[in-house]
């Protein structure tokens, strides 16, 4: 599968049914794998349930995907003058507040 644009929430339930169908798994599969309960995944890719943060990165995972954020032009191009530069004396924190812990895909608070 080849990198895909996503521009809204259908575009990724798109891709996460084609990428089922290339697997050619079964919806329970996904659902063993990527921790969930029995048929969740069946009602995410039908649309009936919207998918969550939570959920997301264990269902991308289980289909072997990873999301890959980049600089969009076009977007940019539109929206560059309604960007207005904050007041770096107001910004209270200087590092990044949260961190990934790699081994399990949970988020940490970084101290």
């Amino acid at each position: 599968m080849d990198a895909t644009p996503i521009k809204d929430y259908g575009d990724l339930l798109e891709l996460l049914r084609q990428r089922q169908a290339e697997l050619s798994v079964s919806c329970l599969t996904i659902d063993e794998i990527a921790g969930l309960a029995a048929g969740h995944s069946s009602k995410l890719l039908a649309g009936s349930k919207r998918c969550g943060v939570v959920v997301y990165w264990p269902l991308l995972t289980a289909l072997g995907l990873r999301c890959v954020i980049e600089v969009d032009p076009d977007a940019v191009a539109r929206l560059a003058h309604r960007w207005h530069r904050r007041a770096e004396n107001h910004v209270r924190y200087k590092r990044p507040r949260v961190a990934q812990d790699a081994s399990d895909h949970r988020f940490v608070a970084s101290h």
